[in-house]
């Protein structure tokens, strides 16, 4: 299935919030063996998208960038170089903010 229109970066670009950097308190995922929440600190201010990426976005930035899934290659430890590959992709900088 081929999209009908290539994939830009700014398609990223819609509805995005402001995350600001500062403390808050997170939910641990395994709260049973340690304590209901945790202290986390983003140091620097970054933009995210409003809403998580679709199947079919993911679809387009794959046949178009090259990029690899993990069920298409066998090689141990490229978890992170392919994570890396995918930030730098949606990756912008936006004056002291990142777009991610």
């Amino acid at each position: 299935m081929e999209s009908e229109e290539p994939f830009q970066i700014h398609d990223l670009w819609e509805e995005l919030i402001s995350i600001p950097a500062g403390n808050f308190q997170m939910e641990h995922m395994n709260s049973r063996d340690s304590a209901p929440y945790r202290e986390v600190t983003i140091e620097k201010p970054f933009l995210m998208r409003k809403y998580p990426v679709t199947n079919l976005e993911f679809y387009r930035f794959i046949n178009e960038s090259g990029y690899k899934t993990e069920a298409q290659t066998f090689v141990d430890g490229i978890v992170y170089h392919r994570g890396s590959f995918i930030t730098n992709f949606t990756t912008l900088p936006i004056g002291d903010a990142y777009l991610y």
